[in-house]
């Protein structure tokens, strides 16, 4: 692009502009991509009374490691669902190895917070394809009344042994904040079958 650039320097302006602003948009698209592959979420990881309280729950990993609440500030219309925590490592191949880790299941807070678990960051595609399949997992397991199926790396999954529906308080408190609300199809990794079954689960 930038070749085309130099190239179109006589050209029509219009024409230039527009190729400028091409060039701008696919620069800003590979940063953002280039961030999230050194990235992971963890997700249904409570959250504490206070700020300040919140902020002293260690994520689990190094402090080198640059971890934070997503978004910084809680939104006021957040209700009782716990923010996303982004953790950023120094590469992907170091990110890749850390979620293998979060993943075994074998940490003190992942423990604490049974419904929690990690994954890449996605992107707003994937994102709206995990919330399509988490809906379709959540009509599934009001169905049957119980936590039978979970969403993981995009693929709906059934569990090994299904739990109780997790409770969430219709109202935000300072006790209902000291327990992870997790999500509704949350579970522990190591408690997911083998086998992931199809997307497309009749609710």
């Amino acid at each position: 692009l930038e070749e085309r650039m130099t190239s179109l320097q006589s050209s029509n302006p219009v024409d230039q502009n527009l190729l400028y602003s091409t060039l701008v948009k696919v620069k800003a698209d590979s940063e953002k991509i280039e961030g999230k592959l050194r990235r992971i979420t963890r997700v249904g990881i409570g959250e504490q009374a206070d700020e300040v309280s919140t902020k002293k729950i260690r994520t689990g990993t190094s402090r080198k490691n640059n971890a934070h609440r997503h978004p910084p500030v809680k939104p006021r219309n957040q209700g009782g669902r716990d923010r996303f925590i982004k953790i950023e490592v120094p590469s992907s191949a170091m990110k890749d190895k850390l979620l293998r880790h979060m993943k075994s299941g074998r940490q003190s807070l992942t423990r604490r917070f049974v419904h929690s678990y990690a994954r890449r960051d996605y992107t707003v595609e994937e994102l709206e394809l995990d919330r399509s399949l988490r809906k379709q997992a959540g009509l599934a397991n009001a169905k049957v009344g119980k936590l039978q199926y979970v969403v993981r790396d995009l693929q709906i999954h059934q569990l090994k042994n299904a739990r109780h529906l997790p409770y969430r308080s219709p109202t935000s408190s300072s006790k209902s904040a000291k327990v992870s609300s997790g999500s509704l199809v949350g579970s522990m990794d190591a408690s997911i079958v083998g086998t992931s079954r199809s997307p497309n689960i009749s609710p």
